[in-house]
């Protein structure tokens, strides 16, 4: 959520800019059935499984991460620049389930680029750890305030509904072909602006499809969200896992942002990623995948019981990111397309590479809107 903050002037026209807590987020690392608390100097110096020289080597990575030119790590493989500035065990044992967990059988593509960022990102901590910006009320106050000012522009939002077709005729867009509640509709356009995944678009474009290269790897989350009588986790807000569990981090979101908000729920969510259409986590029914994430839950919490879960519930998409392989700099598509009148705008953009954020398609939206002038 610290992204949010380079965007002053968006939040200050939203009137939202004095909306954004400064909060300690408190990290943790479970390795090896144990969880080790990852924010001051102190805890870091106690984390185990990996040496005090490493640890060394590994602080420095850290510290240097701010620095490096990423455009040209995008050629390098994550891996090989781990193991050539930090060594094998801090590769092995801090690095490695971090990009299986992230990227699955992907990992090995990961391109230091996105590794660089990643760490640079979330290196901005003192000697009492990280601190991260919050949005009071969460991105869907951002999100109603940005609907509500472009509807009292004269903008129109419609919601569910789908949209079939972007019509072009002789390399000129004319416009969508919709469906809502099944009656299809052609809404007539002169500028379409597509923040759609790649396998989605290459489907509302039809036989246009082959004029662009949208062969961009994404990978899609399975996340299920528990509102518990007790919190889980002590303090950590954040915990990435080591362990063979079917979720990569658990997300205490009350240890960040005080239950009090949330009339005393503790609020919990268990990520995990896939890369396969096919994934077992995108077909299974939500009562089955359920009890999966909770028999995993039980191996890293032994005293966790069913009983202290209030409510729950799963949230699937199969585009919720790209997969930042060697060379992605060069499938960045332009903004601008060969097709008078066509746009594309999303995650795949320069504005987030290597790394998509809500920052990223601010900045994205913005640059548009500055070449259209």
């Amino acid at each position: 959520m610290s992204e949010i903050k380079n965007s002053p002037s968006l939040l200050k026209e939203l009137s939202l800019k004095d909306k954004i807590l400064w909060l300690p987020a408190k990290t943790g690392y479970f390795v090896e059935g144990k969880i080790y608390p990852l924010n001051t100097p102190i805890e870091i110096l106690k984390f185990s499984p990996i040496s005090f020289l490493d640890k060394l080597r590994l602080a420095l990575f850290t510290l240097g991460s701010k620095f490096e030119n990423k455009e040209k790590l995008d050629e390098i493989l994550a891996k090989d620049f781990i193991l050539k500035n930090c060594g094998e065990r801090v590769f092995e044992r801090f690095f490695l389930p971090l990009l299986k967990s992230k990227f699955g059988k992907n990992w090995e593509k990961i391109s230091a680029a996105w590794l660089v960022s990643r760490v640079a990102l979330r290196s901005n901590r003192g000697l009492k750890g990280e601190k991260l910006g919050y949005l009071k009320g969460g991105f869907q106050v951002f999100l109603d305030c940005l609907c509500e000012k472009i509807k009292k522009r004269g903008g129109e939002i419609r919601v569910l509904t789908e949209v079939e077709k972007i019509v072009i005729e002789k390399e000129k867009v004319k416009g969508v072909l919709i469906k809502s509640e099944g009656k299809e509709e052609f809404i007539e356009a002169k500028r379409v602006i597509s923040t759609l995944p790649p396998k989605t678009l290459k489907k509302v474009l039809g036989e246009k499809a082959k004029d662009f290269n949208l062969e961009i790897p994404f990978q899609g989350a399975v996340c299920l969200l528990l509102s518990l009588k007790e919190p889980l986790l002590k303090d950590i807000y954040w915990l990435n896992i080591d362990a063979k569990v079917p979720f990569g981090a658990v997300i205490e979101h009350t240890n960040f942002i005080s239950s009090k908000n949330y009339h005393n729920q503790h609020l919990v969510y268990f990520v995990s990623y896939f890369q396969e259409e096919n994934d077992i986590l995108t077909i299974l029914p939500e009562e089955k995948l359920f009890e999966i994430f909770l028999n995993g839950a039980k191996k890293i919490f032994p005293n966790f019981k069913k009983e202290n879960i209030k409510w729950w519930k799963i949230a699937r998409t199969s585009a919720a990111g790209p997969i930042f392989t060697t060379g992605f700099k060069e499938k960045i598509l332009p903004k601008q397309t060969k097709i008078e009148g066509l746009y594309f705008c999303g995650m795949f953009s320069k504005e987030n590479y290597p790394e998509r954020s809500l920052e990223g398609g601010v900045k994205t939206a913005l640059s548009l809107i500055e070449s259209l002038k």
